[in-house]
């Protein structure tokens, strides 16, 4: 009876051990992540490097800010940024195929617009993916496939929004994505989201707009910058901000007053999105 008592402590013992090493290993494992999280944004912080601005219009305005980290290494990032109250927007059709390239120049002038930028995602056959709606009328239906995570919609006054709910009713929508900031101002990308490339993006904060292009430049790092600099854009907080696209559909062309600003995409696009100053 002694011997069997004995035993029974000694595998209550062993057991409580075995259970403490566990929880000890599982929370050791969690702490090495955090450090090595907060080691890698730590490390990854980005700070202002210059700034030029140039009104484009009464509620309009053209930035050209560099960014830095603490490694040295720095990104571009080209703005528009304008009053939703004041500018029309609307979604340009470019159909053809994925051979035949679309200059964004060529938009300005025949649309007489001060922006467009690239739209949204599109198959091999060269049809919308995703959500679309052109002139009120569906071409393609909502699919829940990432990262088409949100929409950008345009109401019959052709204001523009981007939200995480498919829009009830538009004159214009395109599901795209991923969101870069969700909405509410949190960062939408993973911290595993580290490939480079050029992005553009579509933010807003209240009625301020912003269309986005940017050189070579992970999701997360941009995330990082719009959320923790948004002085750098004007404002206090960027509430929603949803890619477009990161690769050769990327492209974005602005009329200034002396010039044309315009960084054309090196592949198709099915779809510009194009902003008129009142």
């Amino acid at each position: 009876m002694c011997d069997q008592g004995h035993k029974l402590k000694h595998l209550k013992a062993h057991g409580i051990r075995s259970v403490g090493f566990c929880v000890f290993g599982l929370l050791l494992i969690g702490t090495v992540t955090a450090l090595a999280l907060y080691w890698h944004t730590s490390q990854m912080n980005w700070r202002i490097a210059s700034s030029e601005q140039s009104a484009i219009s009464q509620h309009a305005d053209f930035l050209k800010i560099r960014f830095e980290n603490k490694s040295g290494a720095h990104c571009d990032v080209t703005v528009v940024h304008f009053n939703r109250m004041y500018g029309r927007v609307e979604l340009v059709d470019l159909p053809g195929s994925p051979t035949n390239l679309q200059s964004l120049k060529k938009l300005l002038d025949n649309n007489d617009c001060t922006t467009a930028i690239n739209g949204g995602y599109f198959d091999g056959s060269f049809s919308p993916v995703g959500l679309r709606i052109f002139r009120g009328a569906v071409n393609a239906p909502a699919i829940s496939r990432p990262p088409l995570s949100g929409f950008i919609s345009i109401n019959d006054k052709q204001v523009i929004d981007v939200t995480k709910v498919q829009p009830a009713a538009a004159l214009y929508a395109l599901q795209t994505g991923p969101f870069v900031i969700d909405p509410g101002g949190i960062v939408g990308i993973n911290p595993s989201a580290t490939s480079t490339n050029r992005r553009t993006v579509i933010a807003v904060a209240d009625n301020d707009v912003f269309f986005l292009i940017t050189s070579d430049l992970s999701l997360f790092d941009l995330a990082n910058i719009l959320h923790d600099l948004p002085g750098a854009f004007g404002v206090t907080k960027i509430d929603r901000a949803i890619n477009l696209d990161g690769g050769p559909s990327t492209g974005m062309a602005v009329r200034l007053a002396q010039t044309t600003y315009c960084q054309e995409p090196t592949g198709p696009i099915r779809e510009a999105i194009s902003l008129h100053m009142n």
